[in-house]
């Protein structure tokens, strides 16, 4: 038998503490002189016959009651007889493309939930380490079966991402022995490039476990620059910006948005086919100001974080 939480077992020095209380209960008993104490000496024999039986019995409970609650806290276990690894590492992509939803719900949820299915499937003595884009100090603590599932719980998706090589480098860091580690992920080409994947240690197992999103229709806003770098007292400036479509369906008509200080200037309408990238240009008539606030804008519902694209245009002055 083993414990799951065997530090909890120095507590059972508390198993002294009825003990001790037994002992300072112990009363002397006073002396009184009779002429006659035949029938006082069967009575007094009698009573603390019963009173020492009593206080016995009343000890042992408080020990059994003490040492069972520790026991029981210490979680005691059989240990499986099957081979499998005693270190379990769980990653979950809780990047910003795991926010949308596909026939089967958000990504994240079904993530989280095959990952509670990779947890079931382990004995309880089993340590589990939950690891996120965050890379939080907490992340290097292990956690047994119930404790693992509340922090998954607790995922959000994050503006970090972590390629699947700095994953694998962070779990050979914690690992000190034998381990199988799950990627839970949709596996987005620029973050998982498989083709790049590097060797992992003897010691341990990778199970790639794909979230698929094959059915989102995604474009975003990939970069943007000016025509002229040099703005002096044109009337007219011209941006330039590179629309990528990352679904495998076609986008058809699609408008793109440009304001400046907060008001629209102009708009594009753009046809992409799967995978495609497109070059678009705007043109708008400037006024007398010395600063630009301008914002590139796509309607695209299903992913909203790549929306949107900000940048700043501050007129050169002359030397």
């Amino acid at each position: 038998m083993k414990y799951q939480n065997p530090e909890l077992l120095f507590f059972l020095i508390a198993l002294a503490i009825p003990i001790i209380i037994h002992l300072f209960n112990l009363r002397k008993h006073k002396k009184i002189y009779f002429s006659s104490i035949r029938f006082l000496k069967e009575i007094k024999e009698k009573n603390r016959r019963k009173a020492n039986l009593k206080n016995i019995l009343v000890l042992i409970s408080r020990i059994l009651a003490i040492f069972f609650l520790i026991i029981a806290f210490a979680y005691p276990y059989i240990p499986s007889k099957k081979n499998t690894s005693n270190l379990v590492f769980i990653y979950i992509d809780n990047s910003f493309s795991m926010d949308i939803e596909n026939e089967n719900g958000r990504l994240l949820n079904i993530a989280k939930e095959k990952a509670r299915i990779i947890i079931n499937s382990y004995p309880a003595e089993t340590n589990f380490y939950l690891i996120t884009n965050d890379f939080l100090a907490k992340q290097n603590i292990a956690l047994n079966k119930n404790n693992i599932e509340i922090e998954i719980d607790n995922i959000e998706t994050s503006t970090n991402t972590k390629s699947i090589n700095k994953i694998l480098d962070n779990i050979e860091t914690i690992a000190s022995e034998k381990y199988d580690s799950y990627i839970i992920s949709d596996l987005q080409e620029s973050t998982f490039k498989l083709s790049k994947l590097k060797k992992v240690d003897n010691r341990g197992y990778i199970y790639l476990i794909p979230i698929n999103n094959d059915n989102i229709d995604n474009i975003s806003i990939d970069s943007c620059w000016l025509s002229n770098p040099l703005i002096a007292n044109q009337k007219e400036i011209e941006i330039f910006a590179t629309i990528k479509n990352h679904s495998k369906n076609d986008i058809n008509e699609q408008i793109i948005f440009l304001n400046i200080n907060k008001k629209q200037k102009s708009q594009q309408f753009i046809n992409l086919k799967p995978y495609e990238k497109k070059e678009v240009k705007f043109v708008f008539q400037a006024d007398d100001s010395d600063f630009f606030e301008g914002e590139i804008r796509i309607n695209d519902s299903q992913i909203p974080f790549d929306n949107k694209l900000y940048f700043v245009i501050r007129k050169t002055e002359k030397i």
